[in-house]
């Protein structure tokens, strides 16, 4: 998993609710909402030039809605497509034609629309056009389309790949062979494909793990990525790593054995092990810029009966299988989370730096940067189904369908304007 996608990733989740057979969920950019609700209809807010203000265009009938960091593109129940936000990142799509779309992917600033004849479609990227798909590639037979920050690959029916972006950033694979490919996978600057038969070939950024030599990449399972660095778990719970040194390139490779899974943030890997222990690792703030009290190191907590990990950018909050939470990492990003009240929690959210427990009685306890939603104290978080999040700004639809958002108002967390309209 990419770390741009897990704070998101500026957070672009994609997570349902509603029942039977309703498309209802909300989805964001990098600092605004999109709220699509039962009827197909779209409402939205947060910072307008990223996709906070879409009165300019009509939102009916949509199935699905996708973003990049400052642009939102919607995909209606017929195959069109709507766009809005930043125009010259995508929200502007005039150039192109949207039709008979059957899924749309994106970097930091341009879109790729999969066609469902299996070609595919790019715009955006206007200030560094190296995005957009060259005129001279004639791309067919698409199955999947992955990206860094500033380049796309293309993964083919046959196995094969196509890449195209900044060269930097693994828009050049013509150094390396991409045939029976399984799946591919990213940091900010190189590609690392998964081969049917388990070994790795990897391209882009050298420094940031697109140059693996030296690198035993044979009978992988999964690959698992942070801002700079890969993680490869093997079919015997092993994993071997490579990349940026700091952001978890250099692993204590003797200690990975027995790995369910991996997560990550921004610098860190941490590796649930079968027997519900943790490891992590990656760079050490408290040797390094940030001062040493604003660092809480994994070996200060408890990490054992671990059910699962969720992260800010430069912190980690580990669910325990009793419901309560650990937590550890840069304090002010989450890292010192009130333990005392992290009881009998269902879920954890997240933003850059900040987090949301969601209680099994519906209500909810965040911590981090007050000014990212760690502090929540002047909303009512009760009867919450679920949480979503911009880059500093949560929000949180309640049982009754409602919304409540709190955290940084020019990126979603305050939706007065349209509350209204986001209320059943």
């Amino acid at each position: 998993m990419r770390y741009r996608n897990i704070v998101m990733s500026f957070l672009l989740s994609v997570l349902l609710f509603g029942c039977g057979e309703s498309n209802a969920a909300i989805y964001s950019t990098e600092s605004a909402f999109a709220a699509l609700k039962e009827d197909g209809s779209v409402v939205t807010w947060g910072n307008k030039s990223n996709g906070g203000d879409s009165s300019n265009v009509t939102l009916q009938n949509i199935k699905t809605i996708y973003s990049n960091s400052f642009a939102f593109a919607a995909l209606n129940e017929d195959g069109r497509v709507v766009t809005w936000g930043n125009k010259p990142y995508g929200g502007n799509s005039s150039g192109v034609t949207l039709q008979n779309i059957k899924a749309i992917y994106s970097t930091k600033r341009a879109f790729a629309a999969l066609k469902e004849d299996g070609s595919v479609i790019t715009w955006g990227g206007v200030y560094d056009d190296r995005d957009i798909l060259p005129s001279s590639v004639n791309l067919k037979n698409t199955k999947m389309i992955y990206s860094t920050g500033r380049a796309f690959a293309a993964l083919k029916k046959d196995g094969s790949v196509v890449t195209w972006g900044g060269k930097d950033r693994g828009g050049d694979s013509a150094g390396v062979t991409l045939q029976n490919i399984k799946a591919i996978y990213s940091t900010e600057h190189a590609f690392a494909a998964l081969k049917e038969d388990g070994s790795v070939v990897t391209w882009g950024g050298k420094n940031f793990g697109g140059d693996s030599t030296g690198v035993a990449l044979h009978n992988v399972k999964t690959i698992y990525s942070t801002g700079g660095a890969f993680a490869a778990l093997k079919e015997d719970g092993s994993v071997v790593t490579w990349g940026v040194k700091d952001d978890g390139g250099d692993g204590p490779s003797a200690a990975l054995k027995n790995i369910k899974t991996i997560y990550s943030n921004a610098s860190f890997f941490a590796a649930l092990k079968e027997d519900g222990s943790v490891i992590s690792w990656g760079e050490d703030y408290a040797a390094s810029f940030v001062p040493s009290y604003y660092f809480v190191d994994s070996s200060d907590v408890i990490l054992k009966n671990i059910k699962t990990i969720y992260s800010t950018y430069r912190a980690f909050a580990a669910l325990k299988e009793d419901g309560s939470v650990v937590t550890w990492g840069i304090k002010d990003d989450g890292g010192d989370g009130p333990s005392a009240e992290l009881k009998n929690i269902k879920m954890v959210y997240s933003n850059y730096a900040a987090f949301a427990a969601l209680k099994e009685d519906g209500s909810v306890v965040t911590w981090g940067n007050k000014k990212f939603g760690g502090d929540s104290s002047g909303v009512t978080l009760q009867n919450v189904k679920t949480i979503y999040s911009t880059e500093r700004a949560f929000a949180a639809l309640k049982e009754d369908g409602s919304i409540i958002t709190w955290g940084n108002k020019n990126y979603g967390g305050d939706s007065s304007d349209v509350t209204k309209s986001l209320n059943p």
